[in-house]
């Protein structure tokens, strides 16, 4: 699914800073597998974005998730409600120009996940 609202992700490092006290976050717009692609290769790289996955960052950089984040959440606001769509998974660098953050995105999983929550 697309996420054209608010989006929010929220990290525990920044960019070559110590761990800090406070939970960090930071909003990045949520793009596109297709756009992703696109940003990766005009970075020099070839990367294969499959379904499993959705990407959020800024084609300048500057915001992301970084090295000991993964594993952490990607989140929506609306209207007051939040809502987990992705959890962090792989990037290459931190906040580099056309390198987005990839998330493995939850809705790809939600028939596993309610299955193990069940129990």
């Amino acid at each position: 699914f697309f996420f054209f609202l608010k989006k929010l992700i929220i990290f525990l490092k920044q960019i070559d800073g110590p761990l800090p006290n406070v939970i960090q976050h930071v909003d990045v717009p949520i793009i596109t597998n297709k756009e992703c692609e696109s940003m990766y290769r005009r970075a020099g790289y070839i990367e294969d974005i499959p379904n499993i996955f959705v990407c959020a960052g800024l084609a300048k950089g500057t915001k992301d998730s970084c090295e000991g984040d993964s594993g952490g959440p990607l989140v929506i606001e609306d209207q007051g409600r939040w809502t987990l769509v992705g959890v962090i998974s792989w990037g290459i660098g931190c906040a580099l120009p056309n390198q987005p953050g990839v998330y493995t995105r939850i809705t790809a999983f939600s028939r596993w996940i309610n299955q193990i929550i069940a129990f």
